[in-house]
C-alpha cells in the first residue's frame, strides 16, 4: 500500500471512530433522560397513591352521585400549562379515572406541579366529569 492510501485509510477510520463515539454519547444521554423522566413519573404516581383517599373525598364532595373513584395510574402525563407564551406558565400533571366502577363514567384531574415536580394539592381540579353520558361542572 502506498503512503497516501494508508493516510486516507487512517483518516477514514478515525472519522468513523469519532462518529461512533459521538453517536454512542447521544444515545447514552437520551437513555439517561428517559430514565430520569420514568423515575420522576414513578415518584409522582407514588405520591398520588399516598393521597388517594383525599382525592376520592374531594371528588365525592363535587357530586352526590359519586360513590367511588377508580384511578388509571398508567394515564399520568405531564405537560406545559398554556398561557400564550412559548415557555408556558409552569408544568401540570394530568390523571384520568372513572367513577362508580363504570368505565364510561370518566373523570379527569389536573394538578400544577411544584418545584419538587410533585402535584400541589391546593391546585387540584377536576377538568372533566361525565356520569351516565352527561358532563358535570
Amino acid at each position: 500500500m502506498s503512503r497516501q492510501v494508508k493516510i486516507i485509510l487512517i483518516v477514514v477510520l478515525s472519522l468513523l471512530l469519532v462518529v461512533g463515539v459521538a453517536f454512542g454519547a447521544v444515545k447514552y444521554v437520551q437513555y439517561k433522560q428517559t430514565e430520569t423522566v420514568m423515575e420522576e413519573k414513578t415518584r409522582q404516581i407514588e405520591f398520588l397513591k399516598t393521597h388517594e383517599t383525599e382525592m376520592t373525598e374531594y371528588v365525592k364532595k363535587q357530586n352526590s352521585k359519586i360513590t367511588s373513584v377508580q384511578y388509571d395510574w398508567n394515564s399520568v402525563e405531564t405537560g406545559i400549562i398554556g398561557n400564550g407564551l412559548p415557555q408556558g406558565a409552569g408544568t401540570a400533571l394530568y390523571l384520568d379515572g372513572f367513577v362508580n366502577d363504570n368505565k364510561s363514567n370518566e373523570i379527569d384531574f389536573y394538578f400544577v406541579l411544584g418545584s419538587n415536580k410533585l402535584p400541589n394539592f391546593s391546585t387540584m381540579e377536576i377538568s372533566s366529569l361525565m356520569i351516565d353520558g352527561k358532563y358535570y361542572e
